[in-house]
């Protein structure tokens, strides 16, 4: 009894329908179930092949195969949690995914230990995944994960360092601010905001002359969260900045 773990990012009820339409078409015609869950972090389907059951086909107008959404239902977290060792990576990436809108925390310890799959895109999953749930036990994992040679891993580590308000994190954070991708960099300081730790406020100065506006703008928003009176004067000139949006 297999089941496929399909991650949505935008509720569209037409999706949702040519999703289960081609998942019904998919399958033997017999004993599949569609469910539709959706949580704080987005909405997921999944299809499992059952031994016994109906068809049925998400479809919120009614129109074709029969409607059903399903609510409560209790094993997706432990499924889930078993497809993160699948030999298919998209299989891996899309369980991580859908563990992180679902936010249990019984998901934290194999989410981190996804964080050194040999993939990238579980990789990155599984941080933006941990950074949902919040759990104060990814803290040191996600630090780890600002030095992976993806980049996407590092964009996806930063932003929940600073959700978790640690201050483990200011220092990695920090060094943040030098890396190589922009989105990184943007994710970093705006963490360093979140944080409010007062080491993070030179670092943000030297940040208001980034190259990337983004950067620059979420620097001074954060400079603005840290209300350090050193952040005054270098603020003041980036009223004059190149690009509005700072």
């Amino acid at each position: 009894m297999a089941r496929v773990f399909l991650a949505l990012t935008v509720l569209s009820t037409p999706y949702i329908y040519a999703l289960a339409q081609e998942a019904y078409e998919d399958c033997d015609q017999n004993g599949v179930e569609i469910v539709l869950k959706e949580t704080e972090n987005g909405p997921y389907i999944f299809k499992t092949k059952l031994e016994t059951g109906t068809v049925t086909i998400v479809n919120e107008t009614g129109n074709g195969p029969r409607v059903e959404i399903i609510h409560g239902y209790g094993s997706e977290v432990e499924e889930a949690i078993e497809y993160l060792k699948d030999e298919n990576s998209s299989v891996r990436a899309t369980a991580a995914e859908t563990l992180g809108k679902i936010g249990d925390v019984s998901a934290v310890e194999s989410l981190i230990q996804a964080l050194d799959d040999a993939d990238g895109e579980v990789r990155w999953r599984a941080a933006e995944a941990l950074g949902f749930i919040g759990d104060a036990r990814a803290v040191e994992p996600l630090i780890q994960a600002l030095n992976d040679s993806y980049d996407r891993v590092r964009i996806n580590a930063a932003w929940p360092l600073g959700k978790m308000v640690d201050v483990r994190a200011v220092e990695p954070l920090i060094q943040a601010l030098d890396d190589d991708i922009p989105s990184v960099r943007m994710n970093a300081a705006g963490s360093l905001g979140f944080i409010g730790d007062a080491r993070a406020v030179e670092p943000l100065i030297k940040a208001l002359e980034d190259d990337d506006a983004h950067v620059r703008a979420t620097a001074a928003a954060s400079l603005g969260d840290l209300r350090d009176i050193r952040a005054i004067e270098p603020l003041k000139q980036k009223l004059n900045d190149r690009n509005p949006m700072v």
